[in-house]
């Protein structure tokens, strides 16, 4: 009988140390989640602040770029054949000639 209940006991007190560790991994992890998060987050500001509509409209005018806005629902298509970037390339320096 004691010999039951000290093996019980034993095995309890692992349990315990196993759902202690398990704890302390899981705060370990919302820590770096955390952290992850907030380099993030400092990211997406830098990156906000170097693209400010201003600045930006600066620079395609600098650079003479001649840019559309997409239409809502509209997508850029990363995948286009070479074919069909050389069309919207030839169209592109076309209507740049006409436009006086």
């Amino acid at each position: 009988m004691i010999l039951t209940v000290g093996s019980l006991a034993a095995v309890l007190l692992d349990l315990r140390q196993q759902r202690t560790e398990t704890i302390y991994q899981i705060s370990m992890c919302h820590r770096q989640i955390a952290e992850a998060r907030y380099d993030l987050w400092q990211s997406r500001l830098q990156i906000a602040e170097q693209l400010e509509p201003e600045y930006l409209r600066h620079l395609i005018a600098r650079a003479q770029l001649n840019l559309e806005p997409l239409a809502c629902g509209q997508t850029f298509n990363p995948l286009l054949s070479s074919s069909a970037l050389a069309a919207i390339d030839h169209r592109n320096i076309q209507a740049q000639a006409v436009v006086p």
